[in-house]
């Protein structure tokens, strides 16, 4: 029985693992692509401002000098959300990880439980 007990518990373990990273996965591609587009519309919300406040050629001596600084943040941007981006996917898969090990473990230790109750009860009516 403990033997059958431990198998079902890896089972369960791997499909409930299995499951909560497919959902991590999605959620957490939800969340970078919201935040994504918001900086976006945040930045070009930002320099529409800053054009029409200046005068036509402070916009085009700016242009000029932020084209190459502008090319440069957005390489700098993406190499930085990759990085967020792994590094939120670990901290959420290993809380999760977490969060799952110790539900499953009380489940497990409650059903542990009943069985020896049951078990007690059966052999406490057959000696009397």
């Amino acid at each position: 029985k403990q033997d059958l007990m431990q198998i079902l518990k890896k089972m369960l373990e791997q499909e409930l693992i299995q499951l909560m990273q497919q959902l991590l996965k999605q959620d957490l591609m939800q969340m970078l692509k919201k935040m994504l587009n918001q900086m976006l519309e945040q930045e070009l919300i930002q320099l529409m401002q800053q054009l029409l406040k200046q005068d036509l050629m402070q916009i085009l001596k700016k242009m000029l000098e932020q084209e190459l600084i502008q090319l440069m943040q957005q390489l700098l941007k993406q190499d930085l959300m990759q990085i967020l981006k792994k590094r939120l996917k670990q901290m959420l898969e290993q809380e999760m990880m977490q969060i799952l090990k110790k539900k499953l473990n009380q489940i497990l230790t409650q059903e542990m439980m009943q069985i020896v109750k049951k078990e007690l009860k059966q052999k406490l009516k057959q000696h009397l």
